[in-house]
């Protein structure tokens, strides 16, 4: 016979072997018929994924025993019982290191996961400075994930993670007024925070110097659309470049007031619809590569001024809504709301694999790039993590985009009036498998899919809670 109390809800698997039960500190736990042992589930109410069985579902054990059973073998009422105590949506993803990725949820929670997202080690919550933890609107990680710049309330707030040094949230914007924040975007040596906000007057630019704690730039621009522009630095800090309506603008931010150094158009078809989305600067500081809607195009920033934007085969069925170059500058990684992830190879101008990261009403919340570059990671907005593989990457620096000469005027107008996201024969023959073995990057791209895990205790002392 045994006793439980403090139990919440309560039922037997379907295959009747454990009698599952939840605890009103939200703990989950099952009962071995077999044994009489009670085991806790070490991912909390959150199922996770195993990647031997190809299914869904709970990993219990306790100092002598362990076990995963899977979500088709929970009685459906039982599941919905978790339902209110799921976290939120996931914000933003990076990496920590190698082997250990970070993830912000919306209600101010960051955790850090290890074993590819397997294991939480460690959960905290950002608190607010006049108090208590509020709800994110937006944020966006640095490249070295040691710091995370939050939209909260009227205020923008700067954390170093835990992987730094514990300290105060530096206070890098507060008014009075509601302000919605368009464009987080740090420089790739992380000592810079561009962040761009719609307010009544306008647009208004400010970068923050995250090594000094000091707001060293800022400028209005009320011309420009909100829905209708990206931004992001060049790879020396030197300039801000800002993609708006039918140009490309490049920004001295140190100059006093701020100046602009040059415009140039984007010479690319363009329409009431059309919108960007993402722009990001190459490794070697020769190529821009961004986003208008399903399109992505390049534009060499070491060539004469007469020189085009260069766009890549349509293949994203919709909004591309990220890209970032990767191997120095050979390789671009992108991905839509189609929850499609490609990896596109330069020097043959066409995609050399892709992966289905998201279906259905799943959508792709954000992606990190690892330091090495060899892996990505994508949290979905079901909270599933996906880290990808990429093997066979080359690590020569592209010299020449192959279709700098070939691809004149004409052919930029047909391509950029097909049919939106039909795909081109370069990616039409390319599938996903699902293997779990190393593959070529000419062949596919390695998918692994794991569920984001979560810890539903009442506090922040998430180690202690894991060993509960």
């Amino acid at each position: 016979m045994h006793v439980i109390k403090e139990v919440q809800h309560f039922a037997f698997t379907n295959d009747s072997v454990f009698f599952l039960y939840l605890t009103f500190q939200k703990s989950l736990r099952a009962l071995s018929l077999a044994s009489g042992t009670i085991l806790t589930s070490v991912s909390g109410v959150r199922p996770l994924s195993s990647t031997s069985e190809k299914q869904s579902g709970y990993h219990f054990q306790d100092d002598g025993e362990e076990t995963v059973i899977f979500v088709k073998d929970f009685p459906p009422v039982f599941l919905s019982r978790f339902f209110p105590f799921l976290r939120p949506e996931p914000m933003q993803v990076a990496f920590a290191s190698a082997d250990s990725i970070l993830v912000l949820y919306s209600d101010s929670t960051l955790a850090l996961l290890e074993n590819g997202g397997t294991a939480i080690v460690l959960e905290t919550s950002l608190t607010h400075p006049f108090g208590g933890s509020q709800q994110v609107k937006k944020a966006q990680f640095s490249p070295d994930g040691k710091v995370i710049a939050t939209h909260q309330g009227t205020n923008i707030l700067l954390y170093r993670t835990m992987l730094a040094s514990g300290k105060c949230p530096d206070s890098v914007f507060e008014t009075t007024d509601d302000f919605i924040v368009l464009h987080f975007t740090f420089s790739a040596d992380s000592t810079l925070l561009l962040f761009c906000i719609q307010r009544n007057i306008g647009l208004s630019f400010f970068v923050w110097n995250v090594l000094k704690e000091v707001l060293s730039a800022s400028f209005d621009s009320p011309r420009l659309m909100y829905e209708d522009c990206c931004c992001c630095f060049s790879l020396d800090n030197k300039e801000l470049i800002i993609c708006a309506e039918f140009y490309i603008e490049f920004w001295d931010h140190a100059s006093r007031p701020c100046r602009l150094l040059r415009k140039v158009e984007t010479d690319v078809p363009y329409t009431d619809v059309d919108k960007f989305t993402h722009c990001t600067v190459s490794p070697e500081n020769d190529l821009f590569a961004y986003c208008i809607t399903d399109r992505i195009l390049l534009f060499p920033l070491k060539t004469s001024r007469d020189q085009s934007s260069l766009q890549l085969p349509r293949a994203h069925l919709g909004k591309v809504e990220f890209c970032q170059f990767l191997t120095r500058n050979r390789y671009l990684i992108s991905y839509g709301v189609d929850g499609n992830v490609f990896l596109w190879d330069l020097s043959k101008w066409k995609a050399a694999a892709f992966a289905k990261v998201a279906q259905g009403r799943e959508r792709i919340i954000s992606m990190a790039v690892s330091t090495e570059g060899d892996k990505v990671v994508c949290v979905t907005s079901f909270s599933r993590l996906k880290v990808i593989k990429l093997c066979g990457l080359k690590g020569e620096v592209l010299s020449k985009l192959p279709l700098s000469k070939g691809m004149g005027s004409e052919k930029m107008t047909d391509a950029c009036g097909g049919q939106v996201g039909k795909p081109t024969g370069a990616i039409q023959n390319l599938t996903c498998s699902d293997s779990t073995e190393d593959l070529d990057v000419e062949e596919l791209i390695e998918e692994m899919d794991f569920m984001l895990p979560s810890d539903d205790s009442e506090d922040n002392d998430v180690l202690d809670e894991l060993l509960d």
